[in-house]
């Protein structure tokens, strides 16, 4: 199953082809130039690195090299590809430079030049998306942002058919204090949505707009789940199933975790329609509209976990010198928290800030606030910790099929230093529930180092996040952010 890029099914096949060909090239370049930063950091790194990390740096940067061939050789193969559709198809149109000639109608203030060029672009909305960032950013720079929104509130029809052009356009004109013409864009689309559901991908959460606009991420949720009704907890899968048409995953990446399943008894398409599923479940999850659910009630899926699930689960851990619980960022990270505070009591969760007394923040200070984790377990807190995040010295390496992914050892560290009970947590849809994951993880071997531990420790989480992406797909229910640098496996 191919991505939906093209505006529509009017559209012909060749329209569709080529479409799709640039809209891989275009994900393929951004890989090879993320990755081609990424090397020369790990080559710097290998040059200042210190003798006990060497092998360690050496290892990561001959893996990230290989990567930077391939994605080479994959970005020139897709260049001859949009080389030979371009011969072929009357009606192709170049991508790339639309987008040059767009941004620079804007920056000339070109009213109708610049709305020709949009709606030429407007073949491949789902293009236009991508490369929504720099032409917002060219508008910005050139003072222009009052021509780009009546643009867009103006454009074609196919052009509003994805929910970030219209998020983007909506904000931008809230911003310039445009309000009741970015409100009515939003009525347009809305009604649109009515017989052509917008679609939107896996970075179009609702969390970041409603601390920008409460009034406008209500909005939005009216659009992104229009039609979308759930009376109770459990319709949660349903919801997802009927949103799945509508969600756009990265092509390139769902090729990869294909060729990588463990299980091969389902063709593509319909392990591709469990994935999307998955992903819906997840953004059902973080957003909870109250759009679609009885009398604006938010709905509490850890409803959804049995307890006899839960005691399976949580039975063989040993609470006697603390609880060490590490997790990834993922689609059911709210309800992992929910499980994780409903079951011990005495806890405290590593995060980005401190919004609650039960949270220690490591972004502004990471030894500190380690330190002050390691306080909370030695009067016998339980710690939930995502090691896979950004924050801290990351001097260590994981492993996930095949790649290299630099990480930090803070998690590594706390289980170490205090030799509590520590595992692998994870709450995955299965069927029409959740389902909770404990796996028990190796502790430190008496007069063992730590370098050779969190190096153990660290082998040990990254095999499990391999487990999930491998296994099930309805229990590959991640976020956008987390989607977004998989096909990077760096941070």
């Amino acid at each position: 199953m191919q991505a939906d890029t093209t505006s529509g099914p009017d559209a012909s096949a060749d329209d569709a082809r080529s479409a799709d060909i640039q809209l891989r090239l275009e994900l393929k370049n951004r890989e090879w130039k993320i990755l081609r930063r990424l090397n020369r950091e790990a080559e710097e790194n290998c040059a200042s690195a210190k003798p006990s990390e060497a092998d360690r740096f050496a290892r990561h940067f001959a893996n990230v090299t290989e990567r930077v061939t391939a994605a080479r050789a994959a970005v020139r193969d897709l260049t001859k590809q949009k080389s030979a559709v371009a011969q072929t198809c009357a009606g192709f149109v170049d991508f790339d430079e639309a987008v040059g000639h767009f941004i620079e109608t804007i920056k000339r203030g070109d009213r109708a030049a610049a709305s020709d060029a949009l709606d030429r672009l407007s073949v491949s909305p789902r293009f236009l998306e991508e490369r929504l960032r720099p032409i917002l950013d060219a508008a910005k720079t050139a003072g222009r942002l009052d021509l780009l929104f009546t643009l867009f509130a103006n454009a074609a029809p196919r052009t509003l058919s994805r929910f970030s052009i219209v998020a983007t356009a909506a904000v931008m004109g809230i911003e310039i204090e445009r309000r009741r013409e970015a409100l009515a864009l939003l009525e347009v689309a809305q009604r649109r949505s009515d017989t052509q559901p917008i679609r939107f991908g896996t970075m179009d959460m609702l969390s970041q707009l409603a601390r920008l606009d409460q009034e406008l991420a209500e909005r939005l949720s009216l659009l992104k789940y229009n039609g979308i009704r759930m009376k109770t907890e459990s319709d949660i899968f349903l919801a997802a199933k009927a949103l799945a048409d509508r969600i756009d995953l990265d092509p390139l990446l769902l090729d990869f975790l294909f060729e990588h399943r463990r299980s091969r008894s389902l063709p593509r398409e319909a392990w591709e329609e469990r994935i999307r599923i998955a992903f819906c479940v997840g953004q059902l999850i973080w957003d909870r509209p109250r759009s679609a659910s009885p009398a604006g009630r938010v709905l509490r899926y850890g409803n959804l976990v049995s307890e006899a699930d839960r005691k399976e689960a949580f039975a063989g851990i040993d609470r006697t010198n603390g609880v060490l619980l590490a997790t990834v960022h993922g689609g059911t990270t709210p309800l992992n928290r929910v499980l994780f505070q409903e079951e011990f009591e005495e806890h405290v969760i590593v995060a980005n800030s401190t919004t609650a007394s039960t949270q220690i923040s490591v972004k502004n200070n990471l030894d500190g606030g380690l330190f002050q984790t390691l306080r909370a377990m030695s009067r016998g807190k339980s710690v939930l910790i995502a090691p896979d995040g950004a924050h801290g010295t990351r001097n260590y390496f994981g492993e996930v099929l095949g790649r290299s992914i630099r990480t930090a050892a803070g998690a590594a560290f706390l289980a170490y230093e205090s030799r509590c009970y520590c595992a692998w947590y994870y709450t995955v849809p299965t069927g029409d529930r959740f389902l909770p994951v404990v796996v028990t993880a190796p502790k430190p071997d008496k007069q063992e180092s730590f370098e050779s531990f969190a190096e153990r420790w660290l082998s040990f989480y990254w095999a499990e996040f391999e487990n999930l992406l491998t296994g099930d797909p309805d229990g590959i229910c991640l976020i956008g952010r987390y989607w977004a640098v998989l096909s990077y496996w760096d941070r």
